[in-house]
């Protein structure tokens, strides 16, 4: 498989000589500053496109003694491409490097990205771009380090960048996403395809997120006693959640015979059909609204005049009223 570089290029060409000597890419691509509008001032871009001598082996130096990195470390023109872009515009950063990523060939390619140079707002949207892609191998240069400033010369290591944990509450994060409409079954389908985490400490968040979005599929769908039971032993843990409770209680009264229960399922009701017209489902709403005026009338008649519906005494029938067979 191939193997693909994405850095950012700044002020230092230490680092990214470093990452491309320790990856040994086929491919790179340099993320560069443009020049700047105001100034005319040169940016990054001239340290991998310029010609002759363009890099100065220390900052301090004078005059550049070096030539542009890919002749430093063997890129042949093929081999690299430059992506311009603003260097302090986070959007202008993100949308260049995630447009780069989309065009990529995931099947012969594996891409890693390297942080270190460029700006803080260059680096920045690399790191977000990457872990929003999530296939991304992110890296950094580092070293031994003599101040907050800078790492010493000389001691530069290339190491992959501990994200894991960030990428999964990432995603874990986008699977919740779905509640704000009700999907609680597109969550479900989210973690299905993103499997458990190895990590211990991740796993509790990953199963509470699932059981409570099983919880809340089966309870749209009318299946109180299922949905109880799946949280049941959470019940302890979720009594604490001031939001939480309230719903627990609930449950309990869904599932129950007190004299509350049959009213508070007319509620559900009338919640479940809110719930559809908000998805959009207005005929699934309305469905639900008739059989809500229905169960009311029925209610009604048996909590206040012992009648059932089903079986109206010929009695309690008022003059002015026929009752067709239905």
């Amino acid at each position: 498989m191939k193997t693909t570089l994405i850095c950012t290029v700044g002020g230092s060409h230490e680092p990214i000589v470093k990452a491309i000597e320790s990856l040994r890419p086929d491919f790179v691509a340099f993320v560069c500053s443009r020049d700047d509008p105001a100034t005319g001032r040169a940016g990054s871009h001239v340290q991998v496109t310029g010609q002759g001598k363009v890099i100065r082996a220390r900052r301090e130096d004078d005059k550049p003694s070096l030539p542009a990195i890919p002749q430093q470390v063997g890129l042949e023109t093929e081999q690299f491409e430059v992506l311009l872009v603003q260097p302090d515009s986070l959007d202008d950063v993100y949308d260049r490097v995630m447009g780069w990523l989309s065009a990529r060939d995931r099947e012969r390619e594996r891409i890693h990205a390297d942080y270190t140079g460029g700006t803080k707002t260059m680096s920045a949207a690399l790191v977000t771009a990457a872990l929003d892609d999530g296939q991304v191998d992110l890296h950094l240069v580092s070293g031994n380090r003599a101040d907050l400033t800078r790492v010493t010369s000389g001691t530069e290591v290339m190491m992959p960048a501990s994200v894991a944990r960030t990428r999964f509450r990432r995603r874990l994060a986008q699977a919740a996403a779905s509640w704000r409409h009700h999907a609680y079954d597109e969550t479900l389908d989210q973690l299905e395809s993103m499997g458990p985490p190895s990590e211990p400490g991740l796993q509790g968040d990953f199963l509470r997120l699932r059981d409570l979005s099983r919880a809340f599929s089966l309870w749209d769908r009318f299946d109180h006693a299922a949905a109880r039971e799946v949280l049941s032993p959470y019940r302890q843990i979720l009594g604490r959640d001031a939001g939480i409770q309230p719903l627990l209680v609930i449950l309990d009264y869904l599932v129950g015979d007190k004299p509350a229960s049959e009213p508070l399922r007319l509620y559900d009701l009338w919640r479940n059909a809110e719930r559809r017209a908000g998805q959009g489902r207005y005929d699934d709403a309305m469905a639900r609204v008739y059989r809500l005026l229905e169960w009311t009338a029925q209610w009604l008649l048996r909590q206040y005049s012992g009648i059932e519906t089903a079986d109206v005494p010929p009695d309690r029938v008022p003059g002015h009223v026929s009752l067709t067979p239905g």
